[in-house]
């Protein structure tokens, strides 16, 4: 699969992952005026968004390892038809390769590159971007 496609699927599991995660985020919009003026409430703020950070990533990781172990694709990618496979072909994928795809993608091509480490699929002959370099993995189309 190519950078484009990939694209779409990413942004469609970004979406479910923002509908998924929309309480904790309504929830972080009404904690901070309800603890104004309190004591603790640099504390309580605090507490709460590591604890919304740590959820938001902990559910990210969950998604991606489940979907990816269990169906070979995310959500994303199976409502455009791609799967996730092993570089040398083999089809299934490890929990631990899952997780690490997750922290591989999300940190690496994403955020630490500035979006680099995706961007590398579209000019990468095999359609490979940093994190299925990283993970020995490969994004193609189910048969």
């Amino acid at each position: 699969g190519g950078f484009w496609i990939r694209f779409a699927a990413k942004f469609i599991d970004g979406l479910i992952l923002m509908l998924i995660g929309l309480p904790l985020t309504i929830i972080g919009v009404i904690i901070p005026p309800m603890v104004k003026g309190s004591a603790n409430e640099t504390i309580i703020v605090l507490a709460f968004t590591l604890l919304n950070w740590t959820l938001s990533i902990g559910l990210g990781m969950l998604y991606c390892a489940w979907f990816l172990v269990k169906k070979n694709a995310t959500p994303g990618k199976m409502a455009l038809g791609l799967k996730v496979i092993n570089a040398d072909g083999t089809g299934k994928i490890s929990v631990g390769k899952a997780i690490g795809r997750y922290f591989a993608c999300d940190w690496l091509s994403g955020m630490l590159t500035l979006f680099i480490g995706y961007i590398m699929a579209g000019f990468d002959a095999e359609k490979r971007a940093l994190h299925d370099r990283i993970c020995n993995t490969r994004v193609v189309y189910k048969e």
